[in-house]
């Protein structure tokens, strides 16, 4: 369900972006930086009303310093 509720949201996020690029009013004498600036507000009230919900949901984690990771890649 994950994958076909992203592909009608990116569906949707096209169609509705592709009907207000000719319907918005000019900002800076530019429809589409309207758009854009639209846009960014309403990713940013996302991010502000989700990320209080976001909780870690494995245990107990370990932090891998950087020296490790590099070295397990050279080792390979």
């Amino acid at each position: 369900y994950f994958n076909v509720i992203n592909g009608l949201a990116s569906s949707a996020g096209a169609l509705i972006g592709g009907y207000l690029a000719t319907h918005v009013p000019e900002l800076f004498g530019y429809r589409l930086l309207f758009l854009f600036f639209i846009s960014s507000i309403m990713r940013f009230l996302v991010v502000v009303s989700l990320t209080p919900r976001m909780q870690e949901v494995r245990g107990n984690v370990e932090a891998i310093k950087a020296r490790e990771i590099v070295k397990t890649i050279l080792r390979q």
